[in-house]
């Protein structure tokens, strides 16, 4: 019996969890707030007709209703399932219950299978919610029966090889942290990287396209199965059965690769378990290589032991670390291959034209500086909420709280070494962009101030970032529910208030003022911008300085929330942990009164005023 006691137990417990209550109510928001966005955006709502639909409005609205629909189920698939299932089986492993059900007379596909159907289940129960929008597109026409089912296809296809992809890699991780993260990055991979790799070297010049000819075959089988695959396709001579062919060799792929994934993850579930806690022979050879490396030697420990520990021991697998160097290869090697003749134009320019000169070139090197140096501070922004946001749960989970706060180590110790130990992680990701800020600099395309102001706000988003996550590591009981809680308000205060903000239609740059992408983005102006802002005083949206006033109050806000956030968390640790109070004697009457209220208990206020007399 292959659904079984395990699918019974984790369908359960899932289903009592609160989380996925608050995630049903706000995709049902979503759902509505896109219809009424939808309708909002139609011209016959103000026609000279007063408004009545005629049967062209009507199947258009369906057609328009439909088609937003399929991109929110979408979305909500690929967003959610690698969380749903990608901590199943290393949850299991980090609470030590996996040992347990190895030891049953389970077989490992039925753990696989069990415990996949069961989350899988909570993904369909969210599909399922959007059943009553598809019905009410009977009453404007309907759509084709042939499209619906092929979206809802799809969409289960999609859903399957996530899942099966995510349950692998949850078997072959230690923790659920380092699952989930693991899955994204190689989830982003899988969207955008085969078909970039297409494009880039079908289109490029000698050896790329001969290179093109014999790679493109092999990537197409990958790119196939991505739902970006059939937007970038060209209109064929077949028509539309010669997408829905594409459609459907891309839904049998995905059933294959799952399939397969499935099977990989059944096969290593137990040789994985078995081999827990030691190291592998490659990581051994590693290990000794590194070892007797001259280089860089590891700096000593000193006095700062907290500091030490989360700079040089690092937490991550094998798997992990391979994966992001490859992806930091290919990173720089893109930016490498996209920006280097722009660079070149850029620097003949200015020296054609001197520094501050006007010019096409250095502007679209400025567009390219632009895009590459945001997309590298959104994943500086991931990877820091993360990091901060595990910090101290993962010394929970690891067993290795008590010994931590048993130590002569301070709150402020501890605290400032895992609010330090993410950024200096993804150090790497801060010097390509100050590389890319010098490049820029040297042929003019940006401004001495932009990069100051730049620099600034990196500073001051990266204290914000590191605050907030480890204030939420602090108070959760597990790293998911930190992680979780950190992500969500992060992803509100940077985007997610804009939602409310769509039916106003305001076209003032004061509105991206909480977003701190927009605000980086917009800052990294050039000495035209700069120009054109004094001269003409047309700067994005023609308001120069509602874009100022934007990036001064973004800064500002996170600036104060940064150093709130930093003081509450300092001054709680000890009551939060409940250590022991070592530096009670030193304390003032005041300074205990504030102690106690932190831990919860009556104080005096006589006390306090006793003091201060």
């Amino acid at each position: 019996m292959l659904l079984g006691p395990v699918f019974n137990a984790e369908l359960m417990t899932t289903a009592r969890r609160a989380r996925y209550y608050v995630i049903r109510l706000v995709y049902g928001s979503i759902i509505l707030f896109q219809i009424y966005v939808t309708y909002q955006s139609n011209e016959w709502r103000i026609a000279a007709n007063g408004g009545q639909l005629n049967l062209r409005d009507m199947a258009s609205f369906a057609s328009q209703l439909f088609a937003t629909f399929a991109v929110v189920q979408a979305a909500v698939v690929l967003l959610l399932t690698p969380a749903l299932v990608g901590g199943t089986i290393a949850d299991e492993r980090q609470r030590k219950t996996l040992h347990y059900l190895l030891t049953s007379q389970l077989s490992s596909a039925e753990i696989i299978l069990s415990k996949l159907g069961a989350r899988l289940l909570q993904v369909v129960v969210l599909v399922a919610l959007g059943l009553p929008v598809v019905s009410l597109m009977g009453l404007f026409g309907g759509i084709d029966l042939n499209l619906l089912l092929l979206a809802y296809a799809g969409t289960f296809t999609t859903m399957f090889f996530l899942g099966a992809g995510s349950i692998l890699i949850s078997v072959i991780s230690r923790r659920p942290r380092e699952a989930i993260s693991l899955i994204y990055v190689l989830e982003m991979v899988w969207l955008a990287v085969p078909l970039l790799l297409m494009n880039l070297m079908a289109y490029g010049d000698e050896p790329w396209p001969t290179i093109a000819e014999w790679v493109n075959p092999v990537l197409q089988y990958v790119a196939m199965t991505s739902p970006f695959y059939l937007t970038g396709q060209p209109p064929r001579t077949g028509g539309t059965s010669s997408m829905l062919s594409l459609a459907l060799w891309g839904m049998g792929l995905q059933l294959v690769y799952g399939s397969l994934f499935v099977l990989l993850a059944s096969l290593r579930l137990r040789p994985s378990a078995r081999t827990e806690g030691s190291t592998s022979g490659a990581s051994r050879w590693f290990k000794k290589i590194m070892a007797r490396r001259k280089w860089l030697p590891r700096k000593p420990c000193g006095d700062d032991a907290m500091l030490w520990k989360e700079m040089h021991v690092s937490r991550t697998g094998g798997l992990t670390k391979v994966v992001f160097i490859l992806l930091g290869v290919c990173l720089v090697g893109l930016i490498f291959y996209v920006g280097f003749d722009l660079f070149i134009d850029a620097f003949k320019e200015m020296g054609r034209d001197g520094y501050f000169g006007r010019g096409q070139a250095r502007n679209d090197f400025n567009g390219f500086l632009r895009g590459f140096c945001t997309a590298i501070y959104i994943l500086w922004f991931l990877a820091i909420a993360s990091g901060a946001a595990t910090g101290l749960c993962s010394e929970r989970e690891e067993d290795q709280w008590l010994s931590l706060t048993a130590t002569p180590l301070s709150g402020n110790e501890i605290l400032r070494a895992k609010m330090i130990g993410p950024v200096w992680a993804i150090k790497p990701l801060a010097y390509l962009m100050i590389l890319l800020w010098g490049l820029g600099l040297i042929v003019g395309s940006v401004h001495p101030l932009a990069v100051l102001a730049c620099a600034v706000e990196l500073v001051v988003f990266t204290w914000f970032l590191t605050a907030l996550g480890t204030l939420f590591s602090l108070r959760a009981k597990n790293s998911t529910r930190a992680l979780a809680s950190t992500m969500a308000l992060l992803i509100f205060l940077n985007g997610g208030y804009l939602f409310c903000c769509i039916p106003f239609r305001s076209n003032s740059s004061l509105i991206g003022a909480g977003s701190t992408p927009f605000v980086f983005a917009v800052s990294l102006f050039s000495s035209e911008d700069l120009l054109q802002m004094a001269q003409t005083r047309r700067y994005n949206y023609n308001r120069p300085g509602e874009t100022i006033a934007a990036c001064v109050l973004c800064v500002l806000f996170y600036g104060f929330a940064a150093a709130g956030l930093t003081t509450a968390l300092f001054s709680m640790f000890d009551a939060v942990v409940d250590r022991p109070d070592r530096l009670r004697q030193n304390r003032t009457a005041r300074q205990q009164q504030e102690y106690l209220k932190g831990r919860g208990k009556k104080t005096d206020p006589g006390i306090a005023w006793k003091d201060e007399v």
